[in-house]
Parts: structure tokens; sequence; C-alpha cells
């Protein structure tokens, strides 16, 4: 992810990898198999630029960041890839009223 004033980023996570024989060229590697999760948390920072944003007419937030993958099945491995990805939010003023009663988690 690219660094942003706006947020703080944790660290990247990801499940283990496993290791995986690459016959054509008698290699090893790690790998991750199937389905899975790569997790990075982005916490928004409560500053004077995001204060500044909740009366603007343009209130968004955009995260940027580049997955950098290689996709490989048992005879082939393609060239290594990238895609860039983007998350866009909208800042909103902190809701200071209560929540009405009725509504109210008993």
């Amino acid at each position: 992810m690219e660094p942003s004033e706006f947020v703080r980023l944790g660290a990247l996570t990801s499940p283990e990898t496993k290791p995986f024989v690459f016959a054509p060229l008698e290699e090893t590697v790690p790998v991750f198999d199937g389905k899975f999760r790569v997790v990075q948390n982005a916490t928004l920072l409560v500053n004077e630029l995001v204060r500044a944003m909740t009366g603007a007419e343009d209130r968004t937030i955009e995260l940027r960041g580049t997955l950098s993958y290689q996709v490989c099945s048992s005879e082939i491995c393609y060239p290594p890839a990238q895609a860039a990805v983007r998350w866009r939010f909208d800042v909103r003023p902190l809701e200071t009223e209560r929540v009405p009663e009725d509504l109210r988690k008993k």
C-alpha cells in the first residue's frame, strides 16, 4: 500500500506458504495454494486534515497500492505480474447524538 497522510497502515498478514516442487526446473518454491486472504489494516487518523474534510464538498479518501503476484501450475509458471488496487472512502462527521432509546441494544 502507498503511504497516506490519512491512515496508519498495519502489517501485512497472509497465510503460511507451502513448499511446491516445480518439476520442470527441479526447484522448490514457497506458494499459497487454493483460496487465501491477504490482509492489511488501515486505521483512519483523526487529524486536522481529516477534520477539515468533514465539512468539505469532496470528502473522499483514496487508498492505493499494488498487488504483485505470480501464477504457477504444475507445468508452467507465468511471468510475474502486478495489479493496481484502490479503495475510496467518504469521510463523514462523527455522530455525536445518542441513539433513540427504542433503538438501543438491551
